[in-house]
């Protein structure tokens, strides 16, 4: 039967008539009794306050409430139930059965609410807050709640697409985050009020709209999705927040220099391109996470920014320095896994004092091949930092160190002979950046005038696969399977890097994967192998890489959380090492950055990491960290590892 209009007087007939069979315990000891006439408008606060009662008994039995944790008395009045504020006139103002707050596991599911949830008829509900339960299902579209103005349905189970919420002009706040949520992102065009829009760890897919009619907004969340295409160039003014890491985006990084109160832009784990754009007119931001990219060019040019702690651009393809000035509050910032020089690292070196913030400089050049006859005097140049202040030059022949020292950064040879022709390369150091070696491209001496060989090259597609290493490395040789006949000098260079992960190559030829903490899956690459003697004698080949679970394997039952919010949330990361200890024989927790930075650790762990770090307790910056927990059930080795989002307010 069709739904009638609240305040239609055939709906009025039928409500006196449900009232008229209803027992008075369901309406509470404040009801009043119907005489069995239609109610006028003079009555119309208290009518609707026995509608909303009613309205909740049928919601309490569609979404079991028999199984609740806190239920409710039908026989109080309705301003006594649990989680249940009225307003003014009596009518249902604030639902709120979320538990507590924040996505923790420790939680337990909120109240408990289960089943599908029904299309409320609330009209003077602003607030509904019902995170943290077993609802399942479509999310309703709310056509008969026009005064809301958040809804909270984080962390549930809900699947299928998202309401475009056109019937709910006043929403303030859009919290769907921690669900199965699938399709597209709609455009939102009726809700022009929205500032905080969450949508984060779902399965959304298509791209990502330019909510052109959200002038409020000022939160975008959509971080770990299936989100593709390119980012929009946002005309919201007032946007303060943008999280949209772990998802598939392509393109470069928009201008957004008009969002002049903008405070968080977090674009890590994605597939962005293309050179920076200027950050100078962002002075309120406070975090800056471009990391896990494809980024090239010069670093971001920042200067006189007074708020801004933590930036984040490790493992791109940045290869030119900035400046960097007037940044008091900046802690944490990492540039690992870029190509960058000392030259380029120097200006930064305020902001590096860890190691895992540097390391990791690999200059993508291709080999040199020169061509030389007995007698010649040749003379090798690094081609970068051959005049960085300290700098210590060490010049290898064959692996072989031949020469080293600071002044003077060329290598010398005299009346070359056969026996100099060979491959030469140059490792350079700085004691400003001690755990950092930047290896130059290797310098090939042949013979000039040689007879030209036939030649084969061909790269061939290869998959490695390993065993879960602590370690988080792994060693393979990519052209062991390659073809390579007549070739005496090739050169191998990554075209298509790795999502998971970054990719250094060895004096050998051997490359190392660094994976992300803890990961277990696949990923590829894309690599081009040249003859260094024949012109264009090139071949591209593609490499599947994987990890297999450790032999004593995940387990299933040990939640951990995804969201982590310390200033909201008393959370206990492990929910079961409180009520069974004795299962979590040498509980050890290990939190890493997404440079591979352990930041964090503690044995025997006892559910006391508040987003800190472990020595210091420095307060560690929002964004995405990885998690490892390991212990010994049973005198079995067992571990539990993933990713989940710092939170701040």
């Amino acid at each position: 039967m069709k739904r009638m209009h609240w305040r239609g007087p055939a709906f009025w007939t039928l409500f006196a008539l449900i009232i008229l069979i209803t027992p008075s315990a369901y309406l509470g000891t404040d009801y009043r009794v119907f005489r069995g006439e239609i109610l006028g408008d003079a009555d119309f606060s208290g009518s609707v306050r026995q509608r909303d009662s009613l309205e909740l008994v049928a919601f309490f039995k569609a979404t079991g409430g028999e199984n609740w944790r806190v239920k409710w008395d039908f026989s109080q009045p309705m301003d006594t139930w649990f989680g249940v504020e009225l307003n003014e006139e009596g009518c249902v103002k604030c639902l709120d059965l979320d538990g507590m707050p924040g996505c923790d596991a420790r939680k337990d599911g909120g109240n408990n609410l289960t089943g599908a949830l029904p299309d409320l008829n609330l009209p003077w509900l602003e607030h509904l807050f019902l995170a943290g339960n077993q609802l399942v299902g479509n999310i309703p579209d709310f056509h008969y709640l026009p005064s809301l103005l958040t809804l909270q349905l984080c962390c549930n189970h809900f699947s299928g697409n998202i309401p475009d919420f056109a019937n709910l002009p006043r929403l303030n706040s859009l919290e769907l985050d921690y669900n199965q949520l699938s399709g597209p992102i709609p455009d939102f065009k009726n809700l022009k009020n929205l500032e905080n829009l969450y949508l984060s760890n779902n399965q959304l897919s298509g791209s990502v709209p330019a909510f052109k009619q959200m002038p409020n907004l000022l939160r975008i969340y959509l971080h770990q999705n299936k989100l593709t295409g390119t980012l929009p160039e946002w005309q919201t003014p007032k946007l303060k927040e943008v999280l949209v890491a772990n998802n598939e985006l392509e393109g470069p990084l928009p201008d957004w220099s008009r969002l002049s109160d903008l405070q968080y832009i977090n674009v890590a784990n994605n597939h962005l391109s293309g050179r920076l754009p200027a950050f100078q007119n962002l002075t309120q931001l406070r975090e800056l996470n471009l990391s896990n990219n494809r980024f090239e060019g010069a670093l971001p040019l920042l200067v006189n920014m007074p708020y801004l702690r933590a930036v984040f651009l490790e493992n791109n393809r940045f290869s030119e320095g900035s400046y960097w000035t007037g940044l008091p509050e900046l802690k944490a910032c990492s540039l690992a896994g870029n190509q960058l020089t000392f030259e380029d690292l120097m200006p930064c070196r305020d902001w590096l004092s860890l190691p895992e913030s540097y390391t990791g400089q690999t200059r993508l050049v291709r080999d040199t091949l020169i061509k030389v006859r007995p007698g010649d005097d040749v003379v090798l140049t690094p081609g970068f930092d051959e005049s960085v202040f300290q700098n210590h030059y060490t010049w290898y022949f064959e692996g072989t160190p031949v020469a080293a020292g600071e002044a003077e950064a060329h290598l010398i040879l005299e009346k070359v002979t056969e026996a100099d022709m060979g491959k030469y390369y140059c490792v350079i150091t700085n004691p400003a950046f001690p755990e950092l070696a930047i290896q130059t491209r290797q310098f090939i001496l042949s013979p000039d005038g040689a007879p030209l060989r036939p030649i084969t090259l061909a790269a061939h597609d290869d998959e490695f696969s390993f065993d879960y290493q602590h370690t988080n490395q792994y060693a393979f040789k990519v052209t062991d399977n390659d073809t390579l006949e007549g070739v005496l000098n090739w050169d191998m260079v990554v075209v298509y890097p790795p999502d998971a992960g970054r990719l250094m190559e060895q004096p050998d030829g051997t490359l190392v994967w660094h994976t992300p903490p803890g990961f277990v899956g696949e990923t590829v690459f894309e690599y081009e192998l040249c003859s260094l003697e024949v012109e264009d004698a090139c071949d591209t080949g593609m490499v599947q890489l994987s990890v297999r679970p450790a032999l004593a394997g995940e387990v299933p039952d040990v939640r951990l959380p995804t969201r982590f919010a310390p200033e909201e949330d008393r959370v206990y990361i492990i929910r079961d090492l409180e009520s069974h200890p004795e299962r979590f024989e040498g509980a050890r927790l290990s939190i890493f950055n997404q440079n591979g930075q352990r930041v964090y650790a503690s044995e025997p762990y006892q559910n006391d990491w508040r987003g800190t770090t472990g020595d210091s307790g420095v307060v560690l910056p929002a964004g995405v960290y990885y998690y490892r927990f390991e212990w010994k059930e049973n005198g079995k080795p067992q571990f539990k590892a993933g990713a989940l989002t710092l939170v701040r307010r």
